[in-house]
């Protein structure tokens, strides 16, 4: 009996022995993927993938599937940075896999918002968006703030790809908080640079600016490169924006030499399209060329699909400002046949909208008019696709609240059943308690003192917490109304913009419906849709610069609030072309607002900084809504606006400072879409009013 002991303490130590060397593997695999991740960060990929594979070895050979799901997540990382995301896609399928059979809640939530970064990455957002949520709501139950910071950080930017600005706003402010909590640098920098991105989709550039500045010094602070090199571009971006384009060049010539430095060459392909807009937009031509044509072979060589896209479009910018259209039309077929392969409607959009510009300089104007019908189909299907993605993220938020419910009841259900098993305990203690009895009132009464004392000082502290609470509350909010007010303003004319007119229009469609069904004696029924722009404005860009087009576009936004109402939709539709819609007015009005209007810009002439005179008219067409109210269901809102399009060509057609209007459709016809207007106008089919005698439609072809 007596060897017994040193028997046990034999084994015990010969079971010693062998777990260390499995636990030492644990711990080095570990530091070699935090300095694989470190080595990512800094830009060095080649080096971070030798640390992740080597942690990976390490790990199956301790058979720790944790550390193998996490070295398989760097791996992942890295290969996104590559850009290939494909195999990044694999790797974190693999990671999610053997990740499943641990605990390791942490990793997996990192599996989830690196996917999430994957198909931001292919233009997935509303997808991203739910994988980021999924995560967030992992990291806030294992209490990882850090973890959490960067699901919120995800969350805004696909909110704010999708145009939710104001949702966007709260979930970086939501990171902010976090990093500040922290003192963390990059999360700081991160939190900044995402505000000021914000203030730049909004049109604010000098707020912009200053988060960007406040980002690239923070991001200096931390030694990142490639994280110096992003603020850097963006900080040139908006510098040119603002007319700053010595500035403008000096940092993205310092972002270049970054991203040249750390290999990152699809980033440094995107510096060079920025430093080819930068001289694009100081009327260096052949030297923007130059760097587009560089650009072009570099992002075609790596196969990076969407900054293909934009050198296409600046290209094809580029070639229309030197009239060289055959290069242009080149480059935009190719441009609009890639943006169709990302399945982005927003770039189709813009090729489509410089096939107009080509159109109309090569004098057909028919295919011009067919170009901006395309257009206006892919600016409807936006708008589609707007609201389609915020009644998907009002589900999933929907879905997440759900599941936050059920966890709260799972979690009360194990606290019931802790509360049953304390109970028994007490009961078979019970005797234990009588022989103490004397020590536990003692204990009682000190811990009631004690509770009061801590009850006295929490309740300080919520009343002080709950000050502050309501002060930031009352910041944010006021935060919010301005964004939500920038996110419908145009940021230059003060006028609304398309997305007011996406938010506030169909109450007014379905009220004037049923004032023609259910009033149709009434004068005040119809809502009519004006399209007005301004003739020969590329000549006061070209001959007075971009800031006199500027005063002028503010000038004409005042002409148009002193000819029509307060109540009226006045919106910057793009350009220099403006819609104005005239509500519940009746259509024999519509005649009458057009001749104001024409009459009024062309006896107010416009006041440059130098106080020059300079004198412009406009062209109109306009559309009444509903068209045929005996058959309202037929033609939509969409129609009209298209009407009113074709009408405003068939102005710019006819000798420009005119208008035409479409008010009704004869009584023997019934209309049905697609409405070809010009046909139908010139087969009498349709109610014309115009100020000119002789109207020349869009020719349509044989």
């Amino acid at each position: 009996m007596s060897k017994s002991p040193h028997l046990l303490s034999l084994i015990f130590c010969l079971l010693l022995g062998c777990a260390l060397p499995a636990l030492a593997q644990d711990s080095y695999a570990r530091t070699l993927l935090e300095e694989a991740r470190q080595q990512r960060e800094m830009g060095q990929t080649a080096q971070a993938t030798r640390l992740a594979e080597q942690a990976l070895s390490l790990a199956k050979d301790s058979a720790s599937q944790s550390d193998k799901g996490r070295a398989l997540l760097e791996l992942a990382e890295i290969a996104r940075e590559r850009g290939d995301i494909d195999a990044s896609v694999e790797q974190l399928n693999h990671a999610q896999q053997v990740l499943e059979q641990t605990q390791d809640l942490q990793a997996q939530a990192k599996v989830i918002n690196a996917k999430a970064a994957n198909l931001r990455t292919q233009g997935q957002h509303p997808q991203a968006l739910t994988l980021s949520q999924e995560a967030l709501e992992l990291y806030k139950g294992i209490g990882d703030e850090k973890g959490m910071a960067d699901a919120y950080t995800a969350i805004g930017v696909s909110l704010e790809w999708q145009g939710a600005w104001q949702e966007a706003l709260l979930a970086y402010n939501s990171a902010l908080e976090i990093a500040r909590k922290y003192n963390d640098i990059v999360g700081l920098a991160t939190a900044f640079y995402n505000i000021g991105e914000i203030h730049r989709d909004l049109g604010d550039k000098s707020t912009a600016l200053t988060y960007f500045q406040d980002a690239l010094r923070l991001d200096i602070d931390s030694g990142q490169p490639k994280n110096i090199a992003y603020s850097h571009t963006k900080v040139a971006t908006v510098l040119m924006e603002l007319g700053r384009l010595d500035e403008a060049r000096q940092q993205v010539k310092e972002a270049q030499q970054l991203f040249r430095h750390i290999e990152a060459e699809r980033d440094s392909l995107w510096a060079t399209l920025v430093q080819a807009r930068i001289e694009f937009t100081a009327g260096n031509l052949s030297l923007a060329e130059q760097l587009l044509q560089t650009a072009l072979l570099g992002v075609q060589e790596k196969e990076v699909l969407d900054l293909n896209v934009d050198a296409h479009l600046q290209l094809a910018e580029l070639y229309l400002k030197q009239k060289q259209l055959d290069l242009a039309k080149q480059h935009i077929e190719q441009g609009y046949a890639l943006a169709r392969q990302q399945q982005s409607k927003e770039k189709q959009a813009d090729f489509e909208a410089l096939s107009v510009n080509l159109f109309a300089q090569q004098q057909d104007f028919y295919q011009a008019f067919s170009a901006q019908q395309k257009l206006q189909q892919l600016k409807d299907e936006l708008m589609d696709k707007h609201r389609a993605e915020s009644l998907a993220r009002m589900q999933s938020q929907a879905e997440f609240t759900r599941r936050a419910q059920e966890i709260a009841l799972l979690k009360k259900d194990q606290e019931l059943q802790l509360t049953a098993a304390e109970r028994e305990r007490f009961f078979w203690s019970l005797w234990i308690v009588a022989l103490t009895s004397g020590f536990l009132v003692l204990f009682l009464a000190y811990g009631k003192y004690s509770q009061r004392r801590q009850t006295r000082l929490l309740s300080e502290q919520v009343a002080q917490r709950t000050e502050q609470l309501n002060a930031k509350n009352q910041e944010l909010q006021e935060a919010y109304r301005q964004v939500e007010q920038a996110s419908t303003t145009d940021p230059l004319t003060g006028l609304r913009n398309r997305r007011f007119l996406e938010q506030n229009l169909q109450p007014d469609l379905q009220r004037s419906l049923r004032l023609h069904r259910d009033h149709p004696e009434s004068v005040e029924q119809d809502l009519l849709f004006f399209l007005v722009d301004l003739d020969d404005f590329k000549q006061v860009n070209d001959v007075y610069g971009h800031s006199a087009g500027d005063l002028v576009l503010q000038q004409f936004a005042d002409l148009l609030k002193q000819v029509f109402r307060g109540s009226d939709y006045l919106l910057r539709w793009g350009g220099e072309e403006f819609l104005v819609i005239s509500r519940f007015t009746h259509r024999k009005q519509a005649a009458e607002l057009a001749q104001r209007l024409l009459d009024t810009v062309l006896e107010h002439p416009f006041t440059l900084t130098d106080g020059t005179l300079l004198p412009k008219s406009c062209s109109i067409g306009y559309c009444c809504f509903p068209l045929a109210p005996e058959h309202s269901q037929q033609i939509g809102w969409q129609q009209v606006l298209e009407a009113a399009d074709a009408c405003l060509y068939a102005a710019k057609s006819s000798g420009k400072h005119c208008w035409i209007g479409i008010e009704g459709v004869q009584k023997t016809y019934l209309p049905s879409p697609p409405c070809h207007w010009p046909q139908l106008a010139q087969q009498d089919k349709l109610v014309i009013k115009a100020s000119i005698d002789n109207i020349c439609w869009p020719s349509t072809p044989d």
